[in-house]
Order: structure tokens, then sequence, then C-alpha cells
């Protein structure tokens, strides 16, 4: 799901730098490693949002889990 979200937001930020270039005088938003390092950094960030979490519930014992409800 993020790396949909992150394709989708790739293809809607495209035609920004115009819009902002028409609104905002200077403002330089044409560096292909915006477009590179934003959605690789969101990756990351849902990753490590994900993995710690599921780590930390891979390692209580179901029956336990269970047996509290």
């Amino acid at each position: 799901m993020t790396a949909i979200g992150a394709a989708v937001g790739l293809a809607l930020a495209l035609p920004l730098p115009k819009v902002f270039d028409a609104i905002f005088y200077g403002l330089h938003l044409r560096e292909p490693r915006l477009y590179f390092l934003v959605p690789v950094s969101i990756l990351i960030v849902a990753l490590l949002a994900t993995y710690i979490p599921a780590r930390r519930a891979s390692r209580v014992d179901p029956m336990s889990a269970l047996h509290q409800d």
C-alpha cells in the first residue's frame, strides 16, 4: 500500500513545479533527487513502522495471548 501511495504521489507531484513556479518566485522544485528521496524516505519510515510491531508481536506465544482474552 505504501508503494502504491508513493507511486500515486509521484505521479501527482510531477506537474507541481510548474504550478509553484507560477505562484512562488525563486522556488526550485525541479531537482530530480527530490523525486527520489521523498518516496524512498516514506517507504523506509513505513517499513520501520510495520516491521518493529510485527517483530514484537511474533515473539508472543499464541497460546498465552489466547488465554488472556
